[in-house]
């Protein structure tokens, strides 16, 4: 148990460095990974979401296709991200208790004035079970998705290529072009 528990503390190491590695490329990444196309605040983005919904409750035929990942996938991930978030604090939270260490006092140090420790394990327990039933239905979306659109969604993620109607690719160069000229806010404007 002892390689089991120091396994499950390296892996768990590395999901802090991967979720902190998102978190910067929410901000620095292009506009498909940007925090402003995660999180539906758009118009175009809540009916992005009604007609995936549609999809899945089987009352749309087909998906409709899109660039990134569609608005009710991005929505979900960021339920997700938040959630091994909360893995991430429960789990060091943890790592300090059975370690004996204070060095992670000022990071999770304000836990068990707000819960007790039994619900902060039972937390983290419960939640690998809603990431393990999200990586199960994860899968099957992705993999129904790319089968019913034909797009090459799942290949693209080992080719890099992913093939969109031609409405869908002229949309997207004029919003691309439209973006480009817009003048930047850190640039000095000449008067």
């Amino acid at each position: 148990m002892g390689t089991a528990r120091f396994v499950h503390e390296v892996f768990g190491f590395i999901l802090i460095a991967v979720l902190i590695l998102r978190f910067y490329w929410f901000f620095a990444g292009n506009r498909w990974a940007h925090w402003r196309a995660w999180i539906p605040l758009r118009r175009e983005q809540w009916g992005s979401i009604y007609s995936m919904l549609l999809y899945y409750t089987y009352r749309r035929r087909e998906p409709e296709p899109e660039v990134g990942h569609n608005s009710l996938a991005a929505a979900t991930y960021m339920v997700i991200m938040f959630l091994l978030a909360v893995e991430c604090i429960t789990g060091l939270f943890l790592y300090s208790v059975v370690r004996g260490s204070h060095s992670l006092t000022l990071l999770v140090g304000w836990i068990p004035r707000i819960v007790d420790i039994q619900y902060v394990r039972a937390i983290h327990y419960f939640i690998m079970f809603l990431i393990m039933a999200f990586v199960i239905h994860h899968v099957y979306s992705a993999m129904l998705v790319s089968k019913e659109q034909k797009n090459g969604l799942m290949e693209s993620i080992f080719t890099g290529w992913k093939f969109l109607p031609r409405r869908l690719v002229e949309e997207e160069e004029a919003t691309a072009a439209r973006e480009s000229t817009k003048p930047s806010s850190t640039r000095k404007r000449r008067p």
